[in-house]
This record gives structure tokens, C-alpha cells and sequence, in this order.
């Protein structure tokens, strides 16, 4: 909500979507009833990826949005806030450089990423702001967007390909 204000403030027009899934949604309406300004909830997958195909930017919690939004073209930052226990045990369990499937999928920091302590309204209404301008941030992430939807592009449906991969394994299997 204070990044919002800031931006506004600053003179941004900004319209905001909150993309959910359905068994959250009811969470997800109560969590922002304390914002000063309500985003509109979106439960439906096609009006989500509508309003994806709209975006100059976005500002996520990390999760599947994530590659969701880049294989969109849309520029990003992601913050997230681990509760106590994930933040003690985080260092010992995670063995990637980053939470961001794009990130990790182009091996290259396409998406800042803010947790905990560095998420910093000012700091993140900057990184917002340098996403809605023709910048040098903005072209970065379009391009490396661009080269993971190549990277990720099949000649056949996804669910074909993995059931080749099942029926493979079930074969080796039975053969055994």
C-alpha cells in the first residue's frame, strides 16, 4: 500500500490486479481490506491473463506468477516476506541462487528480488518507476523474457511430451 501511495504521489496513474487462485481468494480479499486503495481481484484464469497481456509492471510475491508474467513480456520485481521458522532454516534448505523460475530458467538476475528487511516502499516505487519508462531495466528484462519463452517452446503440447516421459519410465519399469 505505501509503495502504491508513493507512486501515485510521484503522479502515476496506476490500475491495480491482484491475480489469485479460487481457494485463496476469500484470504486474499480480507488481507487487502486494510489497504488504503483495493486492488481489483481476479480469480479467472483467462480475464488474469488479459490483464497480463495490459501490464507495463508488476510487483509480485514470488510463485509461479513469476514465469506466468515473463512468458507475458511483462517487467517485474518480486518481494516476499518468510515468516520466522523459513527465515532460520531458509540458509540450510535452499540450494538456488534465487526463488524466480525466470531468474533461475535464464541464469541471469533478470528480476530484483526484495526479502524481509530490504523491502523498502521508496526502494521499490524506484525499481517500479524505472519498469514503466523506456529504460535500460525495462529492455533487459523484455529480452531475457524473449529468450526463455525460446528456451521454453516445444514442438508439441507440454502434457504429450510428459506422458512420452511417464510411459518411457513405466516401460523401464516393466522391463526389469
Amino acid at each position: 500500500g505505501v509503495t502504491v501511495s508513493i507512486l501515485r504521489a510521484r503522479g502515476h496513474r496506476l490500475r491495480l490486479l491482484l491475480p489469485t487462485v479460487p481457494h485463496v481468494a476469500e484470504l486474499v480479499k480480507s488481507s487487502v481490506n486494510r489497504w488504503d486503495e483495493k486492488p481489483e481481484i481476479i480469480v479467472d484464469s483467462q480475464r488474469k491473463w488479459q490483464a497480463f497481456g495490459k501490464a507495463d509492471a508488476a510487483l509480485i510475491a514470488s510463485g509461479t506468477v513469476s514465469l506466468e508474467l515473463a512468458l507475458a513480456g511483462v517487467p517485474m520485481i518480486s518481494c516476499y516476506r518468510l515468516d520466522p521458522v523459513a527465515r532460520v532454516l531458509a540458509p540450510y534448505l535452499v540450494s538456488v541462487w534465487s526463488a524466480l523460475l525466470p531468474n533461475l530458467i535464464s541464469d541471469r538476475a533478470l528480476i530484483p528480488e526484495f526479502y524481509d528487511g530490504y523491502i523498502k516502499p521508496n526502494n521499490l516505487a524506484r525499481q517500479l518507476e524505472a519498469l514503466f519508462a523506456d529504460s535500460g531495466m525495462r529492455a533487459w528484462q523484455k529480452n531475457g523474457f524473449a529468450e526463455i519463452t525460446r528456451r521454453m517452446a516445444t514442438d508439441r503440447p507440454s502434457g504429450e511430451i510428459a506422458a512420452q516421459v511417464v510411459m518411457r519410465y513405466i516401460k523401464r519399469g516393466n522391463s526389469q
